[in-house]
């Protein structure tokens, strides 16, 4: 090996560790730095018309981030306000012991429709099924409590995580395409490149963009349905809806299950009924078989098992920064593979060796 060659290796050594200490060293804010991506990819569009408006990237870039803020703010602080108010109340009706009272009462009232409905073998699997969420309930309480207090000692920490996701997505928006555009000039295969970010972007804009729109549909539908069926704070448990509608298999059910609850123990069977009749066709088989479908046709089609692997699977590894990383990482998976199957179907005689080595390159 030449010196030239040596020299080449050695400073590529040197970039690549250069590259990993930062990476070390930045990693206690990888969380609020993934995050000002997804925002400043999701919002770009937002973004770009305000600067076909303003004429000014800066001032745009600024009233992007306060909308985000609103999204964000307002219906935290509502949670909030209704969580504190909640607990409040429950304390003065006596705290855990009430709500095992209701939760008697439910049961009771279900066992008694099992009585009517169905073999008496029921009755006494509902009874046992009761001890069982009792139980259950008097080990919960101290953790949520615990939760409850490390969430309350930990804002200041996340004050600091939204302070350092605002900062980037703020750059992000204003110069993040033309670092994308700055990086892809210094590539050598620039038409590999174009593809790859062609659909990287398709990839990218099902993965994201469409999901987050569905899940506002998801929430719209919600607050009107809830108000409808007279549901406590139907706005906030609609939001709440949209918001677990991100996540793939459980998602709304998570909010309208124990809505229904709600009205089995006010003993308002009639509502309950027609709220799990309204999540399950309104919240659940309209949104993921007809409107996401339908946003979809514009985008890259990407199997519903690589949506649900791409959200699933890092949430239960890595935790909640999962649900960015994940979809990030498989989506640029899934945009190397397309971009070597397109090269490979338009060079179908060296497609194979030539776009394996333009993507190696690239």
């Amino acid at each position: 090996m030449d010196s030239d060659k040596k020299f080449d290796l050695a400073g590529k050594s040197v970039v690549v560790l250069a590259i990993l200490l930062a990476i070390y060293l930045t990693k206690d804010v990888l969380a609020p730095i993934l995050l000002s991506f997804l925002l400043s990819y999701v919002f770009y569009p937002v973004y770009r018309w305000l600067v076909s408006r303003t004429r000014s990237k800066s001032s745009s870039s600024l009233l992007t981030i306060l909308l985000i803020s609103a999204i964000v703010i307002i219906p935290a602080a509502g949670f909030i306000g209704a969580l504190v108010k909640e607990i409040s109340d429950l304390i003065g009706l006596g705290g855990v012991g009430y709500i095992q009272a209701q939760l008697s009462v439910m049961l009771e009232a279900t066992r008694g429709l099992a009585q009517d409905l169905l073999p008496a073998q029921f009755s006494s699997r509902l009874e046992a099924f009761g001890d069982i969420l009792r139980a259950a309930l008097i080990g919960i309480a101290p953790a949520v409590q615990d939760g409850l207090l490390n969430f309350a000692s930990s804002m200041p920490l996340y004050a600091t995580y939204a302070m350092v996701a605002a900062f980037f997505t703020y750059y992000f928006l204003m110069d993040g395409k033309g670092l994308i555009d700055m990086a892809a000039e210094l590539m050598p295969k620039r038409d590999v490149t174009a593809r790859f970010l062609k659909e990287l972007d398709a990839i990218y804009s099902s993965l994201f963009r469409l999901i987050f729109v569905t899940a506002a549909i998801v929430g719209l539908i919600s607050v009107v349905g809830f108000t409808l069926l007279g549901l406590p704070y139907p706005v906030l448990m609609g939001i709440l809806t949209g918001i677990v509608s991100l996540l793939p298999m459980v998602g709304p059910p998570l909010v309208f299950v124990p809505a229904a609850a709600y009205f089995i123990i006010l003993q308002d069977y009639i509502r309950a009924f027609a709220t799990l009749l309204f999540g399950v066709i309104f919240v659940n088989i309209l949104p993921n078989n007809l409107i996401f479908p339908k946003l979809a046709e514009r985008g890259a089609a990407i199997h519903p098992l690589i949506t649900i692997l791409a959200f699933t699977a890092p949430l239960l590894v890595v935790g909640i920064t999962g649900m960015i990383l994940g979809p990030a990482i498989y989506g640029f998976v899934l945009a190397s593979f397309r971009t070597w199957i397109y090269f490979r179907q338009r060079d179908p005689e060296d497609g194979t060796s030539a776009a394996s080595e333009a993507l190696g390159e690239a």
